[in-house]
């Protein structure tokens, strides 16, 4: 899942593209106040700005400028009162779109998520990103709780084990935060401290489980900052 930032002085529009972008289970949208800490969005896979007058271009450079000293996420502004050279102001300051309520909701969804997706693979090691598009022998086992890696050897795991697994192979090639993991395994939507570490350990047993060689695994891939990925 994709966590998703979006960034206003009045909340979250009730427009098509936002409810576009909610009805979508790969996006988790959280309403960040223009005026919040930039440290905030360390952990956002995405922002999404909205300026809603000329008058805020001032405020959103600004905070083009400190986001990107912070973080490499993607950036999107979305306005409908900009012309051409604020727009490519907003472009040269680190902005990696600019949309308006002319594009349609459906593919606005679409180029956010394939934004995101190559994102992802942008940010892997080569060897991860080549991996990433191979095809590993892998079959889930739910009556069993187990999975069948290698062809043949199946693997049984505790209920908290497949849970992640399971996780993982419906987002797979896809990039799954520890926050993600973390809410769906534990049923918790609640943040806690070591929520990282327990979501690493929980991977450290499966990779003893089903890897050849847990120090250099072939399946479940650390996405450097992010978080997990299966590669099947």
């Amino acid at each position: 899942m994709y966590q998703i930032g979006f960034v206003s002085n009045n909340g979250l529009p009730d427009n098509r593209h936002v409810e576009a972008l909610k009805s979508d289970e790969s996006f988790s949208l959280l309403e960040m106040p223009l005026k919040n800490n930039v440290e905030e969005v360390g952990e956002m896979d995405a922002l999404i700005i909205q300026s809603d007058s000329e008058g805020e271009v001032g405020k959103v450079c600004e905070l083009l400028i400190k986001i990107r000293k912070h973080t490499s996420a993607l950036i999107w502004i979305f306005s409908d009162e900009l012309p051409k050279t604020t727009r490519i102001i907003l472009l040269q300051l680190g902005a990696d779109g600019i949309v308006d309520s002319q594009i349609d909701p459906e593919e606005y969804q679409l180029i956010l998520k394939n934004s995101l997706r190559h994102g992802a693979l942008q940010n892997m090691s080569p060897s991860l990103a080549e991996a990433a598009s191979g095809v590993k022998e892998f079959k889930l086992v739910p009556s069993n709780l187990s999975v069948v890696v290698d062809g043949n050897r199946e693997v049984g795991l505790t209920k908290l084990e497949f849970k992640t697994i399971e996780l993982l192979y419906r987002k797979k090639s896809e990039a799954i935060p520890y926050q993600a993991i973390y809410r769906q395994v534990w049923n918790n939507k609640e943040e806690s401290e070591n929520l990282k570490f327990r979501v690493a350990n929980l991977i450290f047993h499966l990779r003893r489980k089903i890897e050849k060689d847990p120090l250099k695994p072939e399946y479940i891939k650390t996405v450097r900052s992010r978080g997990y990925v299966l590669n099947v």
